[in-house]
């Protein structure tokens, strides 16, 4: 995931050697996200995985903190599909249909823990902490998150068949990462969105910071 921060924090960046999934401290893309009273930051997701080239479906998530929660809006951009399997519960294999996701890791680290969160179109969600412990995702396991309601985890999604566009509004507690004070944190987080032309079409891939392997989990990125 990309390297994320809010104000009063700063860092420098030590040069090193690139990274076979193509990433490095250098490409790495910051924010620095406000109270959600003074603005938000917005990631733009526009960059294929694998090619890299910036010719894949527009989508933004605008970002900002209150004093107890993390907020993120995601808004898709030319879908036309909307392609989902409303069979599907939450924490079903929703990411195998169209999905915008959220990897979220607190700490200026490459993680090898991280909050995985996905929303679809139609509201459903997966959400669980991810252990990737070679930053590879060739071994992993997820601790699922499945009480929504208690944390709370709250999200609100639209749909605009006509505009070609879908938007969900998310809101997760801090307190999901240990933060009772979120001024001066530094974060590690990257945003993906999956996508389908049409319901014969193959999957396709892009992100806010993406690798040149088809995967999400490469956590240098």
């Amino acid at each position: 995931p990309t390297p994320m921060k809010v104000p009063t924090m700063k860092r420098q960046r030590q040069p090193q050697p690139q990274q076979p999934h193509g990433c490095t401290p250098q490409t790495l893309p910051e924010l620095t996200v406000p109270r959600c009273n003074d603005g938000r930051a917005t990631a733009i997701l526009n960059k294929r995985l694998g090619t890299l080239a910036a010719d894949f479906p527009e989508a933004t998530v605008e970002l900002c903190y209150t004093p107890k929660t993390f907020e993120m809006t995601f808004e898709a951009a030319r879908e036309t599909s909307f392609l989902v399997d409303n069979s599907l519960e939450n924490n079903d294999p929703i990411w195998m249909w169209t999905v915008m996701e959220a990897f979220i890791s607190l700490g200026p680290q490459d993680p090898i823990h991280y909050l995985e969160f996905e929303v679809a179109p139609n509201n459903r969600l997966w959400t669980g902490f991810i252990h990737n412990p070679h930053k590879n995702f060739t071994d992993k396991s997820t601790a699922f998150v499945d009480d929504w309601e208690t944390y709370p985890i709250q999200s609100i999604t639209e749909n605009d068949w006509r505009g070609e566009m879908w938007k969900s509004s998310v809101s997760l507690p801090l307190s999901m990462f240990n933060v009772e004070r979120p001024e001066g944190t530094l974060w590690r987080m990257n945003f993906f969105r999956t996508y389908y032309k049409d319901d014969s079409s193959e999957q396709e891939y892009g992100a806010w910071n993406p690798n040149r392997l088809i995967s999400f989990h490469q956590t240098p990125c």
